[in-house]
């Protein structure tokens, strides 16, 4: 199932291609602004369908192949396209039954190397019939339409056969565009397929014209639809522009053509007598090629009477195309009067445009008064309205600030009435805690006083004790200093017995002070300890009490209280140091006094074992 759609998306893309290529050569005769904005936008559209709509795609192409290939526009290409998916196309016109019957059949344009082969391939016979042949097939195919521009929403056109010639001035003609079409091979099929179109010798061949090759909007085709051949020569498909600027230039230019006195009349004329000294020159050529063509014939008939008797029939023929380019350059006579007569129907059309505008300008001058005298009674009745209002408005100020003052002195002496009520809430509330607090501290100091007194007991029996022990050591030195000098009078043997009785009195003493020294630090280290302890848990109640009273109370009752703490925290850090310079001083004095009996002991020569 995935190859029949793959073969028949390709088949279909392939006649989409096809179709687009048959289109390309008639895009450069598209003048008509109208035409070619819905042609460019349904090619837009039909370029991006899915790939479900491919065969709605090509029914609708092929409808606008033919449509713009007689020069028309027809339903359903007189609506814009939508967004979404494509309507079903409706099959009840004959043209779109003929091309759903005929889409092979449409004339495929030349490759580049069909275009430029060599004009050496082809004998002089075939030549003079593709000349001939080319030229008469050009004639043929060319659409004139003079006559005033249809709008899309005005009925269109009927359709015309390839020999029809009607008014309209939305088709151009433009320079060496017979021989543009024939080298595109956009003409119907030849009579003749054993002569090809493209193999005309450079001097029958036109330069395309510049009208063909400045297209500024080129129509979005997706990459697979563009056809991929040698085909540089013959520019792209979907080079199509909106051809306002020439529209609006040669709007201008008949617009001149109606006023004589107007400097732009003259470069209007100018642009025409340009057109029609092209259109000569085009005629001018023709009758060269006719002329050159019958010299041609005229030699050529000598030789082919000479080759072969029934080369005769082919002369006959090469005369009726002689006589078929005659017709041409008559045909191009026309034209040229056709120019001329289209120029005064638009010198006529403006002059009454010119006309009928002046005309709805006095009008809308005339409007425009009417409308400024309504528009100063209005300015009036307003001025009168806006003075009413601001004297309203400013009773209704007064009023209204009046009012605001009565709220508001009301509202202050509330207020001042809350300030009052709160502020002696306030101070009964200070009052309170204050008394609360010095309660609070009274306490505190009683209780730290007894502490310091039980401190200062204890240190007095410290003292106390020290100044026995210290009694009782001079006692007992002053005992030993008295036996020392009542040994001096006794004899030897009693000395050396007094010696021993000394020395061992002095190791009890050593004894006796190592033993108290040791008491004396463990005790002092044991009060210092407790100081430490109770020094902490009175500095934690006094930093949750300051909290508790910097929570609780105001600043000015705070500033105090951090005072009264203050104070209290530097009497409790002096007594901490000056119990801590009395223990150091007594320590001082032990170590001296100590040092005082080593001295001595080592002054009188007594070995204490030390």
């Amino acid at each position: 199932m995935d190859d029949q759609d793959y073969h028949l998306n390709k088949r279909l893309d392939g006649e989409f291609r096809r179709i687009l290529r048959v289109i390309k050569p008639y895009i450069p005769c598209i003048m008509n602004n109208e035409y070619l904005t819905s042609y460019r936008l349904w090619l837009e559209k039909l370029s991006g369908v899915g790939p479900s709509e491919k065969e709605e795609r090509n029914r609708y192409i092929m409808e606008l192949c033919y449509q713009i290939q007689d020069g028309i526009l027809e339903y359903p290409f007189t609506q814009l396209p939508t967004d979404g998916p494509l309507p079903p196309f409706s099959p009840d016109s004959q043209i779109t039954q003929q091309a759903n019957n005929n889409v092979n059949y449409f004339p495929i344009p030349l490759s580049s190397q069909q275009k430029h082969g060599s004009y050496s391939n082809y004998n002089v016979y075939n030549t003079i019939d593709n000349t001939i042949e080319n030229t008469q097939q050009a004639t043929n195919n060319l659409h004139y339409n003079f006559g005033s521009n249809n709008s899309l929403g005005q009925s269109t056109p009927k359709r015309r056969n390839p020999h029809t010639l009607s008014k309209n001035p939305s088709l151009k003609l433009p320079e060496g565009f017979h021989n543009l079409i024939k080298s595109y091979g956009a003409t119907s099929p030849p009579s003749k397929p054993n002569h090809p179109n493209n193999n005309l010798p450079d001097k029958y061949m036109y330069a395309v014209p510049s009208a063909t090759k400045d297209f500024a909007k080129p129509i979005a085709i997706p990459e697979k639809y563009i056809v991929k051949e040698d085909i540089e020569a013959e520019g792209s498909w979907c080079d199509m522009t909106d051809l306002s600027a020439s529209t609006a230039t040669k709007s201008e230019s008949v617009d001149s053509a109606s006023t004589p006195k107007n400097p732009t009349n003259d470069d209007s004329q100018e642009l025409y007598e340009k057109k029609i000294t092209e259109l000569m020159k085009i005629i001018n050529d023709l009758q060269k090629q006719n002329v050159k063509l019958n010299e041609n014939v005229m030699n050529y008939e000598h030789a082919i009477t000479m080759r072969n008797a029934n080369a005769e029939t082919s002369i006959h023929n090469l005369v009726g195309e002689v006589n078929s380019l005659k017709s041409r350059l008559q045909e191009l006579k026309d034209i040229k009067s056709a120019l001329k007569s289209s120029q005064a129907m638009a010198a006529n059309q403006w002059q009454t445009t010119i006309t009928t505008l002046t005309e709805e300008l006095d009008s809308a001058h005339r409007q425009n008064t009417i409308l400024r005298d309504e528009i100063a009674v209005l300015e009036r009745k307003f001025s009168e309205l806006t003075a009413q209002q601001k004297k309203e408005n400013s009773l209704c100020n007064q009023r209204i600030n009046a009012k605001k003052e009565k709220e508001i002195e009301i509202l202050k002496q509330n207020h001042q009435k809350q300030i009052q009520e709160l502020e002696d809430k306030f101070n009964k509330r200070i009052n309170e805690i204050q008394v609360e607090y010095e309660n609070k501290i009274l306490q505190l100091q009683v209780k730290y006083e007894k502490i310091i007194q039980d401190k200062d007991k204890e240190i007095q029996r410290l003292e106390n004790l020290i100044e026995v022990q210290c009694k009782r050591m001079h006692n007992e030195v002053t005992s030993i200093r008295a036996q020392m000098e009542e040994s001096r009078d006794s004899n030897n043997e009693s000395n050396s017995e007094k010696i021993v009785f000394l020395q061992k009195c002095i190791t009890k003493m050593d004894r006796l002070f190592k033993k108290s020294e040791r008491s004396f630090i463990k005790q002092i280290a044991k009060l210092k300890t407790e100081i430490e302890m109770r020094d902490k848990i009175i500095h934690i109640q006094l930093s949750s009490q300051r909290a508790e009273l910097i929570a609780n109370s105001n600043t000015e009752k705070q500033i105090e209280i951090d005072a009264t703490i203050v104070q209290l925290e530097e009497r409790y850090r002096r007594l901490l140091e000056s119990q801590q310079t009395y223990f150091v001083n007594e320590k001082k004095h032990d170590t001296a006094l100590i040092s005082d009996l080593r001295a001595l002991i080592a002054q009188h020569n007594i070995d204490s074992g030390i």
